[in-house]
């Protein structure tokens, strides 16, 4: 499987959404160099991992959503609900002795690529706008917004 490599068009400007969707790549990596071992086994360990990983992403994401006030984090938890209920199908199918890993890598990869091109950088400009984390912001703003931006960070992942 071909590895994919962070690209300058993935980012949201948001530092602690795109450091999380770097790991988030991370373990697509690591599920797509399993895919070629055919270790169903280890498969289910990654995609165990990826899938914690990717549910405390997104209680973190909608913390930040629902902070800043954006409008449409109803539909957007809606698509991650829909995501988790999608990966718990594929988990069935491989604890099932299926051989999925091919077809979840490719489903995966193409949902995160999509999922944070359209769907995280729709809310880019609310949570920016509410934590004020552009350029010109007044330091102690930034400091401020940045400290409620690490506390659920450590909340979530820490």
């Amino acid at each position: 499987m071909e590895l994919l490599e962070w690209k300058k068009s993935y980012d949201t400007g948001i530092e602690e959404i795109d450091n999380q969707h770097r790991q988030l790549l991370e373990f697509l990596n690591e599920l797509g160099k399993e895919t070629a071992s055919g270790d169903n086994r280890k498969t289910a360990e990654i995609l165990e991992g990826l899938s914690e990983y990717t549910v405390s992403h997104f209680a973190f994401e909608e913390a930040l959503m629902e902070e800043a006030g954006y409008p449409y984090s109803g539909p957007h938890k809606h698509v991650h609900k829909t995501l988790i209920q999608r990966v718990t199908a594929f988990k069935e199918k491989l604890a099932a002795g299926e051989a999925i890993s091919e077809e979840l890598h490719s489903f995966l990869r193409r949902w995160l690529i999509n999922h944070i091109q359209r769907d995280d950088k729709a809310y880019v400009a609310s949570v920016s706008a509410h934590f004020k984390l552009e350029d010109e912001a007044p330091a102690e703003e930034k400091e401020e917004n940045h400290g409620w931006i690490a506390r659920m960070t450590r909340k979530f992942f820490g």
